[in-house]
């Protein structure tokens, strides 16, 4: 197409216009995206990225970090640290962003982002969404891999928890490991608390149980297994509905993760006793 190797004026208007605007003060937001489809037309990689970058350090919002991370992923997918840092980032700015929880979950499925990282990322998310089927399930999967006897979860428990404290590490389970730093088993005390006035309460059961949703009921049954033990009233009500609906590989998930539960609150409050 002509304007890829000779850009006519109208298009050098529209850069010029576009750039102006999303640089005016206040930012017109609006602009940052016309911007960076307008220089990719141009076949303009390194500026569009270049502009990206310069958005990331002066825009407030999580547009520019995704839109960054995004185009790393399509033309530059070594620079892995950098792509899931502005997954990361963008979800900082705006928690309810399920895209960039779902790029992360597609980076940590390729081995490109660790277990613990991912747990937080989704915890941090479901702080502010009630949360896809989806992210539940990857949520009890972060569990089960954390948790269980594999010897490779185990050292990558501990090798991710000494990059992020620095200090030595006398762990004498997994759990500990995880949970090393005295301000993450408080955050997610707290966590686990306002989850179950929210995410697990009755009012919450009766609304998914009404919209008939067996796959993200057992899901969050599952998740709240592990975070209260199966005894717990979210997990029990669960159990009775899809038993009553006849969903067989909803009642298997429930079941194998009930027999796996972790108990993190009740773990938690004996490890700061």
């Amino acid at each position: 197409m002509k304007y890829k190797s000779v850009p006519n004026t109208l298009y050098e208007d529209a850069e010029k216009c576009l750039r102006l605007a999303l640089y005016s003060n206040p930012p017109v937001m609006a602009a940052l995206l016309p911007l960076i489809q307008i220089l990719l037309l141009g076949d303009k990689l390194k500026v569009a990225l270049n502009e990206l970058e310069k958005a990331c350090l002066s825009l407030a919002t999580a547009l520019p970090f995704r839109l960054r991370g995004r185009l790393l992923e399509e033309y530059d997918q070594n620079q892995v640290s950098t792509i899931f840092s502005c997954y990361e980032e963008a979800l900082r700015r705006d928690p309810t962003c399920s895209y960039s929880m779902e790029r992360l979950i597609k980076m940590h499925k390729k081995g490109y982002y660790n277990t613990i990282q991912l747990l937080e990322a989704i915890a941090l998310h479901l702080d502010s969404v009630n949360g896809k089927s989806c992210i539940w399930e990857e949520l009890v999967s972060c569990f089960l891999r954390l948790f269980s006897d594999n010897t490779a979860d185990y050292e990558d428990c501990i090798s991710c928890t000494n990059t992020h404290g620095g200090e030595s590490l006398e762990a004498s389970s997994k759990f500990s490991s995880v949970f090393f730093e005295q301000f993450t088993r408080e955050s997610w005390k707290a966590r686990c608390r306002w989850w179950a006035r929210h995410h697990f309460s009755q009012n919450a059961y009766t609304s998914e149980a009404q919209s008939g949703d067996c796959k993200l009921l057992a899901a969050k049954a599952a998740c709240a297994a592990h975070l209260f033990g199966p005894e717990f009233p979210y997990v029990k009500a669960v159990g009775v509905y899809i038993a009553k609906q006849e969903a067989l590989d909803e009642i298997s998930v429930l079941v194998r993760n009930k027999q796996n539960s972790v108990r993190l609150l009740q773990t938690l409050e004996k490890l700061t006793r």
